[in-house]
């Protein structure tokens, strides 16, 4: 057992044994060691199977929304998780008074997609991330693989290691983690491209597009009871048919949806079955928001709470030039 999973499993149990909370949310193994799945531990039982490893990848938080549970809850977060948090507590889908937020410095996730042509992913014992590489041990040797070689896109740029919100931290901070990617650059790039370059470069990701919605439902910015998407044809511009121009209309409906309230956290991007870049698309409307309403990064910290979006509120001094 590793040092990290002792130390969360201590906790939920020690929470749960003095009835601060009635449940806590976290991570089990999967179908093995190196797949994780969300566990809701309401026994100390239960909070036996916690693990914490580099695998824990899922964002807890959103499924925590508004009107799943009624009972005061923990739930463990890593920087990017904590994020959502405020997001969620901004968007009034979580009481900050019945939810404890535990959180743990993370130095990255691995990708099994990436690593399972170097190592039998089924075999594997440990994993230790470090700034200089990810070292995987499994049953018959030990992998040393590069950061880009083994984590996935979205930690390579990674700029909240540590959890901007936490009741408690559990385990050591980490320091600045080497930038082994920079998407800003990439959405910049992307930017700068003719009119007849972008339409060729979205056209040829959205025409691939099955519109499972899994963007949408891992989205922490993505919480409404009765999404547009899913009603009936008659109600929507959109049609079911999986055609280009009506996966066009959703995903830049989508990204307006979330403009001015992305975190960032590369959840849309990590769970598309056919790997649509869907993070640079909202990337580039979180940076056009910040040029047009100053607002920065938002979700970086507590405070953060009472700043309404921009879309969601008005200033006389709001740009109009559009008017």
């Amino acid at each position: 057992m590793s040092k990290e999973t002792e130390l969360v499993r201590n906790k939920a149990k020690e929470l749960l044994e003095d009835g601060d909370v009635e449940l806590v949310v976290g991570y089990e193994e999967g179908t093995y060691p190196s797949r994780t799945t969300p566990l809701f531990a309401d026994t100390l039982e239960k909070a036996e199977r916690l693990i914490w490893n580099p695998f824990c990848v899922n964002s807890l938080p959103k499924l925590l929304s508004k009107g799943h549970f009624e009972d005061k809850l923990a739930v463990f977060v890593k920087g990017c998780d904590s994020r959502t948090v405020i997001r969620l507590l901004q968007d009034n889908q979580l009481d900050r008074d019945e939810v404890i937020v535990l959180g743990i410095p993370c130095n990255g996730n691995v990708d099994l997609d990436k690593i399972k042509d170097k190592v039998d992913i089924t075999t594997i014992i440990e994993v230790e991330v470090t700034n200089n590489g990810v070292n995987v041990k499994t049953e018959g040797s030990t992998e040393e693989l590069s950061r880009e070689e083994a984590l996935y896109d979205k930690c390579l740029d990674c700029r909240f290691p540590n959890p901007v919100i936490a009741d408690e931290v559990i385990g050591n901070e980490v320091s600045e983690l080497p930038k082994n990617k920079n998407k800003d650059d990439e959405v910049a790039s992307l930017a700068n491209k003719s009119v007849a370059e972008k339409n060729e470069f979205w056209e040829a990701h959205f025409e691939r597009c099955l519109r499972c919605y899994a963007c949408r439902n891992a989205c922490s910015a993505c919480t409404c009871r009765d999404c547009l998407f899913d009603r009936d044809e008659r109600s929507t511009w959109l049609a079911k048919g999986k055609t280009l121009s009506d996966n066009e209309a959703f995903h830049i409906t989508r990204a307006f949806h979330v403009a001015g309230r992305c975190v960032d956290c590369g959840e849309c991007e990590r769970v598309c079955p056919v790997g649509i870049p869907v993070q640079k698309l909202n990337r580039k409307i979180s940076l056009d928001m910040d040029n047009l309403f100053g607002i920065g990064e938002i979700a970086t910290s507590e405070d953060d709470i009472d700043n309404p979006p921009p879309l969601g509120t008005f200033l006389t001094e709001d740009p109009e030039e559009f008017m």
